[in-house]
């Protein structure tokens, strides 16, 4: 399978302090492929990792990078959540696709196009925003304009930030069993994909 590069950002826990022999282990590590930076004094690592798919691809940058080792022992180091920093508002998207804004708002709208435009994930000042990466798969699958992300599944970084913010209740591994029965009975095909990331990130979770 044909190997694609995926761009997102891993936002780490500001304990242990994030120091330059700390960024040198994760780069010996196998963290080679992110750029290490602080947004108002929280950690992050901005990655562009190959792997044969999204989900491939982050599971194991946070395996890498909360499997780091300094001197021969853990570093400590441990995931927040994820980030794809990709939020537009409707002038964005107009910009980006050379379309007019109130083409936007009639796509959005469904009063234009093949409908299901996607749904604002959240608003500021009153205006919503849209996440780009679901925005211009929309309109690549509707010949607006041409494919420019690799195939990223917002519902797997939704999963693994979901995952990461449970983890701080400390669940067993018979818990998340229990939980897992409950909310995610046994899947159709279709729907494998995430049940296969959910099964994974539970494992991580699960120490």
């Amino acid at each position: 399978m044909k190997m694609t590069t995926y761009t997102f950002t891993l936002v780490l826990r500001k304990s242990p302090e994030f120091t330059e022999e700390t960024a040198a282990a994760l780069y010996s590590c196998g963290c080679d492929d992110a750029l290490a930076s602080t947004q108002n004094g929280v950690p992050c690592l901005d990655f562009d990792r190959e792997a044969k798919s999204f989900s491939d691809a982050l599971l194991s940058a946070i395996g890498d990078v909360e499997n780091c080792k300094i001197n021969g022992k853990a570093a400590g180091i441990q995931v927040r959540r994820v980030e794809l920093y990709d939020l537009v508002n409707a002038a964005e998207i107009a910009r980006r696709a050379g379309i007019t804004r109130e083409y936007v708002r009639l796509l959005a709208s469904g009063k234009r196009g093949p409908g299901k435009f996607p749904s604002p994930v959240c608003s500021c000042a009153g205006k919503a925003l849209w996440s780009w990466v679901a925005v211009s798969a929309w309109l690549a699958a509707s010949n607006k304009i041409k494919a420019e992300h690799p195939n990223i599944d917002l519902r797997d970084v939704e999963l693994v930030n979901a995952m990461l913010t449970a983890r701080d209740c400390e669940p067993t591994a018979k818990e998340i069993d229990r939980i897992k029965k409950t909310l995610f009975p046994k899947r159709r095909s279709k729907q494998r994909h995430r049940t296969k990331t959910f099964a994974a990130v539970c494992g991580a979770m699960a120490r």
